[in-house]
């Protein structure tokens, strides 16, 4: 049997089946209407006449007579009888048309089933309609239209043109291991009713909080006391925890080995466009980026070795790490110990004697961690009962003199020579609750300047501290969080603070500020992130270096007087803000700290 013949009779006998059914609902549709004209009222009729072409029933209907009045009313009744029996008849008609339509059509269906059925061989070209060949020739041309592409090689290319560094994960991972925070399962919250608070006083009870010579120590007071280095003792006890026998002796054999004190020719030293060509060639790579110490960055300096770059960094929670950054070991010369019971606001490395690293401290104590002799010592520390009174900033004088700031608004006069309880302090601002920097002047150093709280950046002559009062004062809209001397003159003071400016405030033969320069920065750094302290580079006035809240993830170097950075040092390796710079003072080796304890040196 021919399937195509039997297809084409089976079309035609669907199509007038099709046929009959239309026909039978449009006889269907006119009977209804002459019905329903037939049974209107005699006042809708005569509307009609008058009306027809208006009229939405008798549209299209040809009109038809119907008897009124009482004797006519049944041959009205006979007629709709008659009516209805012919749309019954109708209706039957309709219904055998349909049994026979799906009669046709499950044929249909069955032959076509069991014709695939006979068909089990898959479609070949012998077989195939020409439609079909022409689908088939036209997915075999895009096939291979495809495959001269070379998609897969281009991708394999592609993969190989690539640098290492887009490939992995940019995050470096040397340095100290991060801290994984241990989590206490949830307390059971056990409901009880409220207890109204009443006043101790007003009962006329004593207080429930003892006094305060016998308030027991919390476990993490002790804990940080346990940490903490005593003043004398060694620094080896707290490296063996980290490191091996043989490779906590080596460090410390290096550390020594690089603490003599630099040559007096820095290379920063020359024109202006010649450090700055200089500057522009520094570059960070993953094998100069470290975490070094487990908190957010604070304080950072580096050391004034020719030879070696050693980068000491403080954190928030009074760690001091010390990062050898051309040295492999397990922990890719990086280091940490707890010197402090809080933050380390401030750190500097001896001018006098480049072993020493000067840190100030939160905690109300100044320690000196001597690399020749690998201790610790106290240089000052606040008596037992003014402990909450915090230290914010130190300068250091001379090789012998030290200047510390208070959280109280004086300013301490530390010989290093004497005990650490010896020193006195002096109420040099009362009317300021904190004095957050003190700077000494690089030439005279009888002069030095302290800004508060308040905005206030204020000059003091150290010979007329009884007098109470400053030479000069300038007024800031907003605290400052930095003051630096030009280093060589310092005949200019550059101020970073909190109305997003950086300035450059003139000093007028010790007797009078004014403000020569100042540029639109962005100093809001908020909760998480190290306040921005913008410093002079090495031996030059002329140029400064400053961190950056771009989302580019930049250091920049800006020149005095300019309206924009000059030099922007970024690169692949650093891909977070780091807020927290230092230059090296002799050689072009520029660091910086994020908020994670991770350090980037560009050289």
């Amino acid at each position: 049997m021919n399937p195509s013949g039997f297809y084409s009779k089976t079309e035609d006998t669907l199509a007038s089946t099709r046929n009959i059914l239309v026909k039978v609902h449009q006889r269907r549709a006119k009977k209804h209407l002459k019905v329903l004209t037939a049974a209107m009222p005699s006042t809708l009729r005569a509307q009609r006449s008058a009306h027809p072409k208006t009229s939405p029933i008798s549209h299209g209907i040809k009109k038809k007579k119907f008897p009124s009045g009482k004797s006519n009313e049944k041959t009205r009744k006979n007629q709709l009888d008659e009516i209805k029996v012919k749309l019954e008849m109708e209706e039957e008609e309709t219904k055998m048309a349909a049994r026979s339509y799906l009669d046709m059509s499950s044929s249909t269906t069955s032959i076509s089933s069991s014709t695939t059925d006979l068909s089990t061989t898959p479609p070949t070209p012998s077989n195939m309609s020409e439609y079909e060949l022409k689908i088939q020739q036209n997915i075999q041309k895009r096939l291979e239209i495809l495959s001269s592409l070379k998609l897969e090689e281009a991708k394999e290319n592609l993969f190989e043109l690539l640098p290492s560094s887009k490939l992995s994960a940019t995050v470096s991972e040397r340095g100290l291991s991060r801290m994984k925070r241990k989590r206490s399962p949830r307390p059971v919250v056990c409901r009880s009713p409220v207890v109204q608070r009443r006043s101790q006083r007003l009962l006329q009870k004593p207080p429930d909080t003892p006094p305060k010579d016998y308030i027991i120590p919390t476990a993490s007071d002790l804990q940080d006391h346990r940490e903490r280095p005593a003043a004398g003792e060694k620094i080896i006890h707290y490296l063996n925890e980290k490191l091996n026998e043989n490779e906590c002796s080596e460090m410390l054999a290096y550390c020594q080995s690089v603490t003599e004190v630099p040559s007096s020719s820095p290379n920063w030293i020359g024109s202006l466009q010649e450090v700055l060509h200089n500057v522009k060639q520094l570059v960070v790579t993953q094998d100069t980026v470290a975490k070094v110490v487990p908190k957010r960055i604070t304080c950072m300096a580096l050391h004034p070795s020719n030879s070696d770059d050693i980068l000491f960094v403080g954190d928030k929670e009074g760690y001091l790490g010390i990062w050898l950054v051309d040295r492999s070991d397990s922990t890719d010369g990086a280091w940490s110990f707890r010197i402090h019971g809080s933050g380390i606001p401030c750190m500097s490395v001896d001018s006098f004697s480049s072993g020493r690293v000067i840190t100030t401290s939160y905690d109300g104590s100044t320690r000196a961690t001597d690399l020749q002799r690998l201790v610790v010592d106290d240089v000052y520390s606040r008596p037992q009962e003014r402990r909450q009174d915090y230290l914010t900033w130190h300068s250091q004088v001379d090789a012998n003199l030290l200047l510390v700031s208070a959280g109280t608004g004086d300013v301490t006069f530390v010989d290093m020579r004497e005990a650490p309880s010896s020193a006195k302090s002096n109420k040099l601002d009362p009317m300021s609750k904190s004095i957050k920097v003190v700077a000494a002047h690089p030439t005279a150093t009888q002069y030095s300047v302290t800004s508060n709280n308040m905005g206030e950046v204020k000059l003091w002559d150290h010979r007329k501290l009884n007098h109470k009062s400053a030479v000069c004062c300038f007024k800031h809209p907003r605290s400052a969080s930095s003051i630096r001397f030009s280093p060589n003159t310092g005949n200019t003071l550059l101020t970073t603070c909190h109305d997003d400016k950086i300035r450059l405030i003139q000093l007028e033969n010790f007797s009078a500020f004014k403000e020569e320069w100042s540029v639109e920065h962005n100093n809001q750094t908020g909760r998480w992130l190290t306040t921005h302290k913008a410093d002079f580079m090495p031996g030059r006035e002329d140029s400064f270096v400053v961190g950056s809240l771009n989302p580019e993830r930049i250091i920049e170097v800006w020149r005095t007087g300019g309206s924009s950075p000059v030099v922007a040092l970024k690169g692949d390796a650093m891909t977070t803000f780091s807020s927290t710079v230092c230059c090296h003072p002799s050689r072009f080796v520029v660091a910086g700290g994020n908020s994670s304890g991770k350090c980037h040196v560009f050289r």
